[in-house]
């Protein structure tokens, strides 16, 4: 376990790659050499982005939409748009919290979310966050190995047991939010106040729409092919 160093916090290592949020998996970097680890998306290759206002059909080619139509095309597709931004920002927070404490690189996830809520279960953990059970466990298990995390019985619940930061993960939660929020303004630095606000609103009505929609165990509704 790396002690945090004067200076070479999280929020150094984030502001020394701004423009660098396309990271690799952790450890991927052997393949492909160094300089991988500093790369942009690679691009669809085969054909370009559709245009501004454009959307594409099954065989490529380009066709127009009126405004306001929901896009279909995998470039365009809000849930392809979604998943793509948040592997990039997983992906980046995960590098940075490596770099400074090791591994496992998702212990980020479970630390920041222990420092905002406080003692949590492992199934409080696992609904608050896309981590298995399993994994869940894993992360947790390497936290109270190194001192960032303790178990201790419910008092309420003595079945139950609850998973809490130490003083030391406490310091260490402090600096990820510093540098998660760098990140985020410098990410919405891109919209207007009045553009943020909106934004905010329309990610409410998502929100509220994704749980209506994609109910646990509610099966999805796929179009059968002809």
């Amino acid at each position: 376990m790396r002690e945090p160093t004067a200076g070479a916090g999280l929020s150094s290592i984030y502001l020394q790659n701004t423009n660098n949020w396309w990271l690799p998996p952790v450890g991927g970097c052997e393949k492909h050499g160094a300089a991988a680890a500093h790369a942009g998306p690679e691009p669809l290759r085969g054909r370009n982005p559709p245009a501004t206002g454009r959307d594409m059909t099954s065989k490529g080619k380009q066709r127009a939409t009126r405004p306001g139509q929901i896009r279909l095309d995998l470039e365009q597709r809000s849930f392809y748009r979604f998943s793509m931004l948040a592997t990039q920002i997983n992906r980046s927070v995960a590098n940075a919290y490596v770099k400074s404490f090791g591994r496992p690189a998702n212990a980020w996830k479970i630390v920041t979310l222990l420092g905002r809520f406080g003692g949590l279960s492992a199934s409080s953990i696992n609904a608050h966050t896309t981590l298995d059970m399993d994994k869940i466990t894993r992360i947790v298990d390497s936290l109270v190995e190194q001192g960032l995390a303790g178990r201790e019985q419910d008092k309420a619940d003595r079945r139950r047991i609850v998973v809490s930061l130490t003083a030391k993960g406490k310091r260490i939660n402090s600096q990820i939010e510093d540098m998660i929020a760098a990140m985020e303004n410098d990410f919405l630095a891109a919209l207007r106040p009045d553009e943020r606000e909106a934004l905010y609103g329309i990610l409410d009505k998502l929100q509220l729409q994704a749980a209506k929609i994609f109910k646990k165990g509610k099966p999805a509704k796929v179009a059968r092919a002809e």
